[in-house]
């Protein structure tokens, strides 16, 4: 099979950096929101944050809270649809450093946090050019457990967004922890190489077929569905 790591097997970090490798927006929100609910379940006391949001809407920590039922944290809100340093520069406000942010946070009472990249692994974050690689990087100094998970789809670009993702987290010795898929449908010849490729490029398991959809969902409906889409098994049956 290709899937037989859960959530539950694995010894997950402190901290968690989740970041889109072709998923974004709303459907990468739904990722995080999905982590958190099933993290709780298993019994961590879990903080979600968002280091920087720009969006004019509704952004990606009031998506997370909302689907999650539990409050995300945003460090830096921008009301432009833009690139974080870009953002602030239209705003004429300055950046908090990124890496700053991510230590007092580590240092709070939360056994699990989850740290969600909505700009990417290497998009600037701050002035300084701090980006989510180097919070990730800074927390493993600091001697705090760190992993990364990678949120992708099933888009015909989603083997090289993930491959690339990993290739730049493995010079850095930051560790992937998994992969979760966002946006599945149907059944079909590119769903079923992709999901039988991704593992190896990413060099870490399969954690969760999130449904297309998800981020539409109510609080209540995402906690009842969540750990059936931890168990990929219970969508289709693979063969390797």
């Amino acid at each position: 099979m290709i899937v037989e790591t859960t959530l539950a097997e694995l010894a997950l970090p402190r901290v968690g950096l989740v970041t889109g490798a072709g998923a974004t927006g709303p459907e990468l929100a739904a990722a995080t929101a999905a982590l958190a609910v099933l993290l709780a379940d298993a019994g961590r006391d879990v903080g979600i944050a968002v280091p920087v949001v720009t969006a004019a809407g509704e952004g990606d920590a009031e998506v997370i809270t909302r689907l999650s039922g539990r409050s995300a944290q945003e460090w830096q809100r921008l009301h432009e649809a833009l690139p974080p340093v870009a953002a602030a520069e239209r705003a004429g406000v300055s950046l908090a450093p990124a890496v700053k942010h991510a230590l007092r946070a580590a240092g709070t009472e939360h056994d699990a946090l989850l740290l969600h990249g909505a700009h990417g692994l290497l998009v600037p974050l701050d002035a300084r050019g701090g980006t989510l690689a180097d919070v990730g990087t800074a927390l493993r100094y600091k001697g705090v457990s760190t992993g990364i998970v990678l949120v992708t789809d099933l888009a015909a670009t989603a083997l090289d967004h993930v491959a690339l993702a990993a290739e730049a987290l493995g010079r850095r010795d930051l560790p992937v922890v998994g992969v979760v898929v966002t946006g599945v449908g149907t059944e079909g010849a590119l769903e079923r190489a992709h999901l039988q490729s991704l593992p190896r490029l990413a060099g870490a398991p399969l954690l969760a077929l999130v449904p297309a959809g998800a981020a539409d969902l109510d609080a209540a409906t995402l906690s009842s569905q969540a750990p059936a889409w931890f168990s990929p098994d219970d969508w289709w049956t693979m063969s390797s």
